[in-house]
Parts: C-alpha cells; structure tokens; sequence
C-alpha cells in the first residue's frame, strides 16, 4: 500500500439520509480512527472539509457563500441555521488543527468556490490560513 499509494482522502463526509447532520467533528474524528485502525499511514491521507451545507431533512446541499448571503450575521462558531447543518469557520479551525495534531497529509476543500471571497472574514479558506498559522506559529502572512 505504501508503495503504490501516493494519497487519498478521509472523505467525513456522512450519508446525506435524513437527519443530515454534515460532516461534523465527531464524524471526521471516528473517520480518522477508522483510517488508523487498519493500519494505513495517516500522513496519506487528507481530510475532507465541506465548503457547503446540507438541509438537515431533505438533504439538499446549500453553498456556504448561500448560507452567508442568507444570514449575513452568521457567528463563526454556529454549525446550524434553522434547518440548514454545515461547518462554520470555527469548526473548519478545529478540523484543520485535528489534522495537523493527527499527521494527516492536510486537508481537502470540497469545493472552494462555494466560499466567500478570501477578504471575507468568515471565509473558510481564511480559516483554514489561521489554523495553519496558529499551529505552525507563522509570522502573519495572512491571507
């Protein structure tokens, strides 16, 4: 496997079956322990962070920049809306130390155009630049 695998992703991305409650930390958490249960090196794997949301009965996703156009507001530490379940800027944080504390390879963005704009200070991209920063200690090259 090490040899002929160069990466893969540790997709936390549960089934969209009714109650959707997506991609929550505890989600990517059991994924990881599931990865590292079979004995598969972590460092080769990504974990997969959602840039969208899902209503939690009907399962159809919503764009982060949606749910933000909906709720202008929005605290960075809320992972629900009304009926709309998704990863706020804080739970992103979270998930990218995880990773990092973990030795997974990094994490991957589904789908970075459904952000907000970088400049947007509840972009999840701009979220996952101060986890990084905040773990590694980097002078800030913020985005």
């Amino acid at each position: 496997y090490q040899r002929r695998v160069h990466g893969d992703n540790v997709c936390s991305f549960p089934s969209s079956s009714p109650p959707c409650y997506h991609s929550t930390m505890e989600f990517a958490q059991l994924a990881t322990k599931q990865v590292r249960s079979i004995g598969h090196p972590l460092s080769k794997f990504t974990l997969g962070v959602p840039f969208y949301g899902r209503h939690v009965r009907s399962a159809e996703p919503e764009t982060y920049a949606d749910l933000l156009r909906s709720i202008p507001d929005l605290p960075p530490n809320m992972d629900q809306a009304g009926n709309q379940y998704f990863n706020g800027a804080d739970t992103i944080r979270r998930k990218v130390e995880f990773s990092i504390e973990q030795g997974l390879g990094g994490v991957m963005i589904w789908e970075v155009g459904q952000d907000v704009h970088p400049s947007d200070k509840m972009s999840l991209l701009r979220a996952i630049d101060s986890a990084v920063q905040k773990v590694f200690a980097l002078p800030g090259d913020e985005l």
